[in-house]
């Protein structure tokens, strides 16, 4: 042979070629002598394996020459060596001096055999198709050859029948000169095919399909699955990055819309609520809500069970929002339901008088311009005009007396008050009634339920939530989580005498706290609808009878605690230095509604307040007046 481009050692294990160098030395002699008597002289062969470094003898006439680590040439140097060693004549191997004449008898014949083997494998032909071949040996070199006749012959029928140029005619046309038949057609018509099985009758079940009709819902199956892959190129081409974006601005606009609706529908609905619950009671058949205001409007401009805008204190618990102006009513800097930030400092000619209490001293169900502590600084000016006096309402709705001592103490007594006016008694009433100790906890708004969530299981508050979708939400969970949960027990009232005690304490530390700073404390006993002795209209009359239903046995709670702070009260107060009035006296000649509900009165009532107080005040102040300003006409 002219040439041999690669020379490498065939690992396979079909061939059986072992990676020995000795083995290798016997066998490659006979490789060459079996390819050069099947005329491959001329011809390309190729040797190729993975490994990369053997030890390959290099072969002249009569053996070995050089035995030399061997890694694979340059192209140039194995065109020269394998061309040296097969252009020398080489004599028979197996004879005595030969190169393989020292072998065992029985090895000649196995070498010959694997030689024959691997010539197979690596001969080219030089026949007219050797191009075709070439191409099977390259495109299945990692197969190690074409040992099965089938299979070529399959690839070379494939190649000649079925491959097109792109001129698009096959070998066999470009060869016999003319278009030749399709060869699945040929194989058809070769080929016995069994024919379809009959269809099934139509009085057969549907589910029973067999033979044609199988077929025929396969290709049904097929064309709807083509029809849906369409479908979804179309989709895919529909929902592009523009279409995409378009399509989730939509839904968000949906969605958005939908929200919306929902929290009007929830705000006109609470609202629906409210309106028709101030009908109801504006209606009653035993009287009416409007019947206690000379102006119905007052009361719907400001209902009595609508307290102002709380905000938490850490001493008070909660407090009136400072600086807040509505309709109904409006706070100063001190959180004050007064009009005027008046400096801290008092003025020469000033006299302050602050008023504590819960929601009825706050004058709750009355607007700004009708509350009672304007109608008793009216009554003061015009009394004293000298004198600016400041009638300043500092309570806050739920108050008890213990958080109107912390008033006085925290919020009131740096001011320089002339006067307090503890306006209370029912709240403390109350909190005793449902078992609570008003100097241990007093949380009414539920401000301790915020902070610790996991301590309290009660509903939400519909005021407490700007968003009144999460309002619903939160009590929806809030009434899942308490499903199945066992409600709790009432607690057992405080005793009268203990509410009495508490009470009476604080109007101590009040009046202490009050002569250190040359102060006087007036304790007014709001008046209590189950304990007056008012003659009651129709409309009470039904206030007291709900009441009695709504909290069965606080009617005679209330009577029982109030008789022993109208027994107490007036004697301590002479003994303690304080005033003390029964806010009763001021509604008993009224023959008219005053209570709109079971604690507040309205506008008529507090006018009638506000008389009863200036006239118990009046005769204190023009003796401080007139000694304090003794050189001005301080009376009228």
């Amino acid at each position: 042979m002219e040439e041999l481009r690669f020379m490498c050692l065939n690992d396979d294990p079909q061939h059986g070629v072992a990676k020995n160098p000795v083995q290798w030395a016997h066998l490659c002699p006979l490789l060459f002598q079996e390819l050069e008597s099947r005329s491959c002289r001329g011809h390309k062969v190729m040797i190729s394996a993975t490994a990369l470094t053997v030890n390959l003898p290099v072969f002249a006439a009569g053996g070995p020459i050089t035995s030399t680590r061997w890694r694979p040439p340059s192209r140039a140097g194995r065109a020269e060596r394998c061309g040296s060693a097969l252009s020398t004549s080489v004599q028979p191997l197996f004879e005595p001096g030969g190169a393989l004449g020292a072998l065992h008898p029985g090895e000649p014949g196995r070498l010959k055999h694997k030689a024959m083997m691997l010539a197979e494998v690596f001969q080219r032909s030089s026949s007219n198709v050797e191009g075709r071949h070439g191409s099977l040996s390259s495109r299945n070199h990692e197969l190690r050859g074409l040992d099965h006749p089938r299979k070529r012959a399959c690839l070379t029928a494939v190649h000649n029948f079925l491959r097109m140029r792109p001129d698009g005619t096959t070998a066999a046309e470009r060869f016999f000169g003319q278009k030749l038949r399709s060869m699945f057609a040929m194989i058809l018509e070769a080929v016995e095919i069994p024919p379809l099985r009959p269809s099934v009758r139509r009085d057969e079940p549907e589910g029973r399909l067999q033979g044609g009709r199988v077929a025929a819902v396969m290709i049904e199956a097929l064309k709807v699955s083509s029809d849906r892959a369409n479908s979804m190129d179309t989709l895919h081409g529909l929902l592009g990055m523009p279409a995409l974006l378009l399509w989730c601005c939509v839904v968000f606009t949906a969605l958005s819309s939908v929200l919306l609706a929902l929290e009007v529908l929830l705000r006109g609905v609470r609202a629906a609520l409210q309106r028709r619950r101030l009908q109801r009671r504006t209606q009653a058949r035993t009287g009416s809500f409007s019947d206690a205001y000379d102006d119905p409007e007052e009361g719907r401009r400001m209902p009595p069970l609508q307290p102002p805008a709380m905000e938490y204190h850490t001493y008070l618990g909660f407090i009136p929002k400072a600086s807040v102006t509505t309709e109904g009513y409006c706070t100063n800097r001190y959180h004050f339901r007064y009009a005027e930030d008046f400096p801290v400092h008092k003025a020469p000619h000033e006299l302050r008088i602050f008023i504590t209490g819960g929601s009825k001293a706050w004058g709750a169900g009355v607007t700004q311009g009708t509350l009672y502590t304007q109608e008793m600084e009216a009554s003061f000016q015009r009394a004293y005009p000298t004198v600016c006096t400041r009638v300043i309402c500092a309570a806050g709705t739920a108050y008890c007396s213990v958080q109107e001592r912390i008033m006085v103490e925290n919020h009131i007594a740096p001011l320089a008050p002339d006067y307090i006016v503890m306006f209370s008694g029912r709240n403390d009433c109350f909190f005793g009634y449902v078992g609570r100790d008003i100097r241990q906890e007093q949380d009414y708004f539920g401000y301790r339920r915020r902070i610790h969530p996991d301590e309290h299981a009660s509903d939400p508050s519909y005021d407490e939530y700007g968003l009144k979708l999460h309002y619903l939400v939160a009590v929806l969970r809030s009434r899942w989580q308490r499903a199945g949960q066992a409600p709790p027990g009432a607690r057992a009232s405080v005793p009268p005498a203990r509410v009495v005690d508490i009470l009476r304490d604080n109007i101590h530390s009040v009046s202490d706290l009050a002569k250190r700073q040359q102060c006087t404390v007036l304790f007014y006993l709001g008046a209590s609808i189950f304990c007056t002795a008012k003659r009651l209209s129709p409309w009470e009359q039904s206030i007291v009878a709900r009441g009695a239903k709504h909290i069965p046995g606080f009617p005679a709670y209330n009577r029982q605690v109030y008789s022993m702070l109208r027994t107490v009260l007036p004697r301590d107060a002479q003994e303690n230095g304080y005033l003390f009035v029964d806010g009763d006296e001021a509604i008993q000649a009224e023959e008219r509604s005053v209570f709109v509900d079971n604690t507040h009165i309205s506008d008529r009532g507090y006018r009638l307040v506000a008389q009863h107080l200036f006239q118990a005040l009046d005769p204190y102040v023009r003796q401080q007046t007139t000694s304090r300003y003794s050189g001005s006409s301080a009376h009228r």
